[in-house]
């Protein structure tokens, strides 16, 4: 396990910016060179780091600038990440000094005040609402809760993420079902993805609506479910995870959260969310698809309130896979994690920059792993962020799901 200490977030200066400010003569050759190589604005700052230094185009209206980079703006305090102008241009700039094997995403909200006490709801709601891609930068992903859209920054030495495009693998199938939860009172979409091995789908016990026990196709349930299919296009994972030998053809059933507020209710600790995977969901998915009834090659994956979930049923799932872990959202379930089954396998990614979450991480980690559990940790260089989470995920379930049946 990684033992350096999370980094601190540093803002430095850009020699770029730093010469154009000598020599404001030169704001056309700027802009044309920001238009030529994109942003940030990438230059290099000693061994194994960069400064990467994030542009705005202002005009004469243009009050402030602020750049919202998750988990290097701090939410309680905006103020630092206000974008500086550069006197007699209409250039505006942000620069941080970063690890060469940083990724993130970002957002740009214009004429929008940091406050100087921190922000309630109300203020970062409307910031959400009034944030922006960068436009000097191509690269977008929906990272937010919303499905809105983020600007993605990646170093030079960022960890590939080899499974993310589709690959000339053959293609799954994704159906949207509608469900009815008598338990928590509402109705949602499940996203559920069959593979397609041999350019044929996977046929297996169950697929007509029936079960004859013989047993079933391993089964991932995913929450956030509505990010993952829809947004995300989590079936290019699991098709290119499969034909590489990876995983094993598998079920995956996509969960959605249906709104902040139903989410933060069920995966902050509902034990009616449980009743749900327990009596409703896992029930449906082995007699409507034909998953396994095995919970060694059955997997529950979640982020952050969501990596909580299905701790507490190792004879539903063998394997976890949490992605920064809410620890401190719902004690009692950390208790449940610390007194897990020991025929539990679990996955635990963290980002360097998620602070007090990465000491959390480690500290449970080492707690199971004292108690004779599975444990495999991963920590990468960024945040609280599903451009870090997608490339995470399936190196959490190639870890989880290759496992033989116990």
């Amino acid at each position: 396990m990684p033992s350096t200490d999370p980094p601190a977030v540093v803002v430095a200066e850009s020699p770029g910016v730093a010469g154009l400010a000598a020599h404001p003569a030169a704001l056309p050759r700027f802009w044309a060179g920001v238009a030529e190589r994109g942003t940030p604005l990438l230059e290099p700052a000693g061994p194994g780091r960069h400064t990467a230094t994030f542009l705005w185009r202002g005009d004469a209206a243009t009050t402030n600038v602020l750049l919202l980079a998750n988990r290097l703006a701090d939410r309680d305090d905006l103020a630092p990440s206000l974008m500086r102008h550069v006197p007699g241009t209409d250039v505006w700039h942000l620069t941080y000094l970063l690890p060469d094997d940083y990724r993130g995403s970002y957002q740009i909200a214009v004429d929008e005040a940091a406050h100087t006490e921190p922000p309630d709801n109300a203020y970062w709601q409307r910031l959400m609402a009034a944030a922006r891609t960068d436009p000097f930068n191509p690269r977008t992903l929906p990272t937010g809760r919303s499905g809105r859209a983020s600007s993605i920054m990646e170093l030079p030495d960022a960890p590939v993420q080899p499974w993310n495009a589709p690959s000339g693998a053959p293609e799954g199938e994704v159906v949207e079902h509608r469900f009815t939860s008598e338990i928590l009172g509402n109705e949602r979409s499940l996203w559920v993805y069959r593979p397609r091995p041999g350019g044929a789908i996977a046929a297996t016990a169950g697929t007509d609506g029936t079960d004859d026990g013989t047993g079933g196709l391993p089964l991932l349930v995913l929450l956030d479910g509505n990010l993952w299919f829809p947004l995300l296009d989590f079936r290019h994972t699991t098709d290119n995870l499969i034909a590489a030998g990876r995983i094993p053809p598998m079920l995956v059933v996509g969960v959605d959260a249906i709104d902040v507020p139903t989410r933060r209710r069920e995966l902050g600790g509902d034990p009616r969310f449980r009743g749900f995977l327990r009596t409703e969901l896992m029930p449906w998915a082995r007699r409507r698809l034909g998953a396994t009834r095995d919970p060694a090659q059955t997997v529950v994956a979640g982020q952050s309130f969501g990596a909580l979930a299905g701790l507490d049923a190792p004879d539903l799932f063998g394997g976890v896979l949490c992605q920064s872990p809410s620890l401190w959202r719902a004690p009692e379930t950390v208790d449940a994690y610390a007194a897990a089954d020991t025929r539990l396998r679990l996955h635990l990614s963290v980002g360097r920059y998620e602070g007090a979450m990465v000491a959390d991480t480690r500290a449970l980690t080492g707690v199971l792993r004292d108690r004779g559990i599975e444990v495999t940790h991963t920590e990468y260089t960024g945040g609280h962020d599903f451009v870090c989470w997608r490339g995470c995920m399936a190196e959490g379930l190639a870890a989880l799901a290759s496992r033989p049946t116990r």
